[in-house]
């Protein structure tokens, strides 16, 4: 069995500024004049990559690029447009497609404007090809149309591409729409920009945010390189017009996680190559990183309410637990215990595999006000490994044993603390008709309520408290989902 880590690599085409205006700043009959000593007139010419480009594209997959150069002059107009070919039929039937479509877009456009007799509207494509991963590429096409000496659009188009299977990635944009992801990178633009002197004071969060939430967005602000995503931002698209044109450069590495499983799988994973004693779907299969909760889109006005349940799992009742919830079709979280995580993995993942969220209650539930900082931290990173080693997955939040916590505490532990609402007193109890009075007489919008999924009457009471929240209308979802719509806090 061989495995073999995918490279993160930019490859950084130099294609030739050959503008049909002379350049962004050169416009109106000095430009076409300069463009005509420049292009020949509605001919393909093709280039060879090396005759090209830069010693930096020795990377592995780039000695198969070709680039090619479609342009027209006339009294009427000027193109040039300039795309990667790859030897492969499907991607580059694809890009002269593409090349096409804008190509009919400008003669659309030409024909409805009024443009003036003294100037030849222009039409220029160039393209950056940034190689993400072995066979990878996002072509960065940079699109201008100068139909006035002072009417000009601007575009920018990102295409993804697998030359390892002849194919777009079209489904695919840069970042992924979900929300986690879009919440990651918001995040990560968000801690940059706050070290930066010449960007935090003026830095507007909620127009930052507006712009990462945007599913319109085609990121046209970003490029590539090596390593290094740069976004650029117009004055006052995201701070205040004293800072001026916001740019910040992030390494691609941390933005991973925004990104599309499509692409993020063949950037950073590792995979593993067919060999002759394997089947070619184990080969195909990648190891995956611990994933967290992943929060579902939900309307924030709708009323909720987060059941939790302590102390498992236990190999009888949390199986029963897990039933009951499936038939309300509702969602909880469950902090489990490491040594019963470690006796039964198989129900950790049958929980996760229904789409619950699971979160740290320590190793042996111990007081973590009573013990030294060596033995908290062993507490809670002995059960994080435990969980993820089961499941595949990192947990986010924790809650102290007891509810026993201090500040002195919170330090130790690098996760978000959560307590209750509303404690049914299960444990106490061990009434059915008492723990479903504790939640009629006490639930309201946005409560987290505790349970232990280790006694008999709680599952008991469970039937009867789900129907009755499902009835008062409350979605019943996941503790981060209930941080994040009721209180605006991302557990991380």
């Amino acid at each position: 069995m061989f495995k073999r880590r995918l490279l993160i690599g930019t490859l950084l085409m130099s294609v030739l500024s050959m503008t049909a205006c002379g350049g962004a700043e050169t416009s109106g009959p000095h430009g076409a004049e300069e463009a005509k000593s420049m292009l020949t007139t509605g001919k393909y010419e093709k280039k060879k990559e090396h005759e090209e480009t830069s010693a930096e594209q020795s990377v592995s997959g780039a000695e198969d690029m070709n680039i090619i150069s479609y342009t027209e002059e006339n009294d009427k107009k000027v193109v040039a447009m300039y795309y990667p070919e790859f030897q492969q039929q499907n991607i580059d039937e694809q890009l002269d497609e593409f090349k096409t479509s804008k190509l009919n877009i400008f003669n659309e456009l030409i024909k409805s404007e009024d443009v003036s007799k003294d100037f030849a509207p222009q039409l220029n494509m160039t393209f950056d090809a940034n190689l993400l991963a072995e066979n990878i590429y996002a072509l960065q096409f940079v699109i201008d149309t100068y139909i006035s000496e002072d009417t000009v659009f601007k575009e920018t188009e990102i295409v993804m591409i697998n030359t390892g299977t002849d194919s777009l990635l079209t489904e695919e944009s840069l970042f992924s729409k979900n929300l986690n992801s879009r919440e990651h990178l918001y995040n990560t633009l968000l801690g940059t920009m706050k070290t930066d002197l010449s960007i935090a004071p003026y830095l507007n969060e909620e127009k930052l945010r507006s712009w990462v939430l945007d599913e319109a967005n085609n990121f046209s602000n970003v490029r590539f390189t090596d390593n290094i995503m740069e976004f650029t931002f117009e004055q006052g698209e995201i701070a205040a017009d004293a800072a001026g044109k916001p740019a910040i450069e992030i390494p691609l590495t941390e933005l991973l996680a925004a990104m599309p499983d499509a692409i993020t799988q063949l950037i950073d994973g590792e995979y593993i190559e067919p060999s002759e004693d394997m089947p070619e779907e184990a080969a195909a299969e990648e190891e995956q990183k611990p994933a967290v909760y992943e929060i579902r889109e939900l309307d924030k006005n709708l009323k909720m309410a987060a059941l939790t349940f302590d102390d498992g799992p236990d190999n009888i009742l949390t199986p029963r637990v897990l039933s009951l919830l499936k038939a309300h079709d509702a969602r909880a979280t469950f902090f489990l215990l490491g040594t019963k995580v470690n006796l039964f993995p198989a129900t950790v993942e049958q929980t996760i595999d229904a789409g619950h969220e699971v979160g740290n209650h320590t190793w042996s539930h111990k007081d973590l006000t009573t013990i030294s900082f060596n033995e908290i931290t062993e507490e809670i990173v002995r059960t994080n490994e435990i969980i993820a080693e089961t499941a595949n997955i990192q947990p986010v939040i924790y809650r102290a044993p007891f509810g026993a916590n201090t500040d002195a505490v919170d330090q130790y532990v690098p996760m978000t603390e959560v307590n209750w609402d509303i404690d049914t007193e299960d444990w106490l109890t061990h009434d059915p008709v008492q723990i479903n009075q504790m939640i009629k007489n006490n639930i309201s919008d946005g409560d987290i309520v505790l349970m232990h999924d280790v006694h008999d009457m709680t599952v008991e009471s469970l039937d009867e408290m789900l129907q009755y929240l499902t009835d008062e209308g409350y979605e019943l979802v996941t503790v981060s989902e209930i941080l994040y719509y009721k209180n605006e806090v991302r557990a991380e």
